[in-house]
């Protein structure tokens, strides 16, 4: 059993602040649970080791059980309420290396499996996920591919182990639970009504979903936001109203698009019964049961079918904490109070905020060599930029690079002469629609190319910031701006 770097408490009302050893956790608690709700922060590395552990261990729990066949190994194109026909019937359907072979995928998505529904995919990924599953894309591949779809932008590189543990048993499938990034900013551009309707007709979202948030729920979300402590306010009175209109609908969405993606691989996968799901999502979307959970048993309790309800007794919530500075230091001195400690990050036994914690301290890099790569980054674009100039570039062979990597023929016409002095890898404006007006912030930004181009997106009432390591570059970044 690998020894997980944290340590583990519950949280429940009679048994608030009691430490687990792992092992009680992983077989009283997490092997006889039908749905594990993992609430994490991203590309922590003890989290990651803590839900390889749950899912290899749900996965023996049901190691004992007969293989099963299910009926959706390429479901029609109408069926959007299927996870696995939405993602069939995306674009890379077309693409030669994502064609789909239908055993393979039927014997993939056979029950009873522990399905491991991540926020780190959204449900268009699924066809790149299963195509890594079966082998049809290595983990280079894979993740090449993650990237072309563009959407989500995680660091995959920490979740290695994840991945390894669901390529090497055979009882473990991965499922892209989130709807695409866009959907939450169309909000912000497009409203409500609009964004709903695409979303439903996609099968991302449930055809009647209308994106509702209790006051509880928002209560907790503008906490997150602002940083008030809910606990001394717990109903909110100096709670702002700001975020409610658009904000908060655009955390609901995810919220909603989880827990119909669990609704429907729970109906539609599970056939004998015996499927066991772990679900993977940001402490924000689960936290008070608030979002994913209290979804969840919302869409469950609506359902006929008696054998796929999931109730609140089938699910353990596990919530995640970093221990501060100060945490660390009690601890190595054996002077930490974890009862307090829960209790100041939850408000105590009647919280409800989850059924476990587990505690753990971030792992820090070597900040010095962290410093020394800075550095020699540095240096090294302060060449280039010292060195920029437009004379003698050779414009055809810009021209030809930008149409290559999906720039239009207004913005490489923009760039004009500064063309010559690209230094990206790809083209960050497929993957946002700037609007005039809008302020937009370009890290990293060179020699400036991009955002000259996105000053032609913003026009004159926009505003566009462009933010690089290298002083040289941004000098003539700079120059070139106010020459133009």
């Amino acid at each position: 059993m690998t020894i997980l770097r944290g340590r583990l408490f519950r949280l429940t009302p009679k048994f608030f602040g009691q430490e687990l050893s792992q092992k009680e956790f992983l077989e009283e608690h997490v092997a006889p649970t039908k749905i594990v709700v993992l609430g994490e922060y991203h590309g922590a590395a003890p989290i990651i080791q803590l839900q390889t552990s749950i899912q290899e261990t749900m996965a023996r729990s049901i190691v004992h059980l007969p293989m099963i066949a299910t009926s959706v190994a390429i479901a029609k194109s109408s069926e959007t309420e299927c996870p696995l026909a939405q993602s069939n019937n995306s674009e890379h359907k077309q693409d030669e290396e994502y064609e789909i072979g239908i055993e393979q995928i039927s014997n993939l998505h056979q029950s009873p499996k522990v399905r491991v529904i991540m926020e780190h995919f959204s449900m268009e990924m699924q066809q790149i996920l299963d195509q890594f599953q079966i082998g049809n894309l290595d983990t280079a591949g894979f993740i090449q591919a993650y990237k072309d779809i563009g959407t989500e932008g995680h660091n995959l590189n920490p979740y290695l182990p994840i991945l390894s543990s669901a390529l090497e048993n055979n009882r473990i499938n991965l499922y892209g639970g989130f709807i695409p990034r866009p959907y939450a900013r169309m909000i912000m551009r497009e409203g409500l009504d609009q964004t709903i309707e695409r979303a439903s007709q996609a099968g991302f979202i449930s055809a009647d979903e209308q994106l509702r948030g209790t006051d509880g729920h928002y209560n907790f979300f503008e906490s997150l936001l602002t940083g008030r402590d809910i606990h001394s306010d717990p109903h909110g009175k100096l709670a702002t109203d700001r975020f409610r209109a658009k904000m908060f609908p655009a955390q609901l969405i995810k919220d909603a698009s989880m827990a119909w993606c669990a609704k429907n691989i729970n109906e539609i996968l599970n056939v004998n019964g015996q499927d066991r799901m772990l679900i993977v999502c940001g402490v924000g979307h689960m936290l008070y049961s608030h979002g994913v959970p209290e979804r969840i048993l919302e869409n469950s309790s609506n359902d006929n079918d008696s054998s796929s309800t999931i109730r609140q007794e089938d699910m353990l919530r596990v919530a995640c904490l970093p221990m501060n500075d100060k945490h660390i230091r009690d601890e190595s001195e054996q002077k930490l109070d974890t009862e307090a400690l829960l209790k100041d990050a939850y408000g105590g036994p009647d919280s409800n905020a989850a059924d476990v914690c587990f505690l753990y301290i971030e792992e820090i890099e070597d900040e010095s060599k962290d410093e020394e790569i800075i550095k020699e980054t540095k240096d090294a674009y302060d060449k280039v930029g010292a060195t920029a100039h437009l004379e003698g570039g050779n414009m055809q062979k810009a021209h030809a690079i930008l149409s290559s990597l999906h720039y239009t023929s207004d913005e490489i016409a923009f760039a004009g002469a500064d063309a010559v002095n690209y230094q990206g890898v790809g083209c960050p404006h497929r993957h946002i629609d700037i609007q005039e007006g809008e302020a937009v912030a370009d890290f990293g930004s060179g020699l400036g190319v991009d955002s000259m181009i996105a000053r032609g997106a913003v026009g004159p009432n926009g505003l566009v910031v462009g933010i690089d390591l290298s002083t040289e570059c941004v000098g003539h970044a700079n120059k070139r701006a106010q020459e133009r």
